[in-house]
């Protein structure tokens, strides 16, 4: 989970302004985003945290989650069990970023709660 260190430079650097799928506004450098293209990428994941070090969230377990989402009652009548089993459902579909795979598999609180708002908008909706 964590990320490669890039070096400070004095060097002059162009940017390119792209928007997150939220519509914010991220400067990315000119190099970097012809690099991407050049390698057939559409798309850039990027998770940045905006909190300093110490005050980023831990990461969940699948159960935690779970707990989680039935204590914010996101879906009426979930049990823990159910909520994991679509967590994990979400998690392996990219709806959820995670960590791991079964028993070590850690999940992003932050999009764990992008997840349990749009459920949460959804209704039973997605409730597949």
């Amino acid at each position: 989970m964590s990320g490669n260190i890039i070096p400070p430079t004095s060097a002059q650097t162009q940017y390119e302004q792209l928007t997150d799928s939220e519509g914010h506004l991220l400067l990315i450098p000119s190099a970097t985003a012809q690099f991407l293209r050049s390698q057939g990428r559409t798309t850039l994941d990027v998770l940045i945290y905006l909190a300093p070090a110490a005050e980023v969230e831990p990461w969940l377990t699948v159960t935690d989650a779970a707990k989680l989402v039935v204590e914010e009652e996101i879906v009426y009548g979930w049990t823990v069990d159910k909520a994991k089993v679509y967590i994990s459902r979400d998690c392996k579909s990219g709806k959820i970023r995670h960590d791991g795979e079964g028993p070590q598999r850690r999940v992003d609180p932050a999009s764990l709660r992008t997840w349990m708002f749009e459920r949460r908008r959804a209704g039973d909706k997605n409730d597949e």
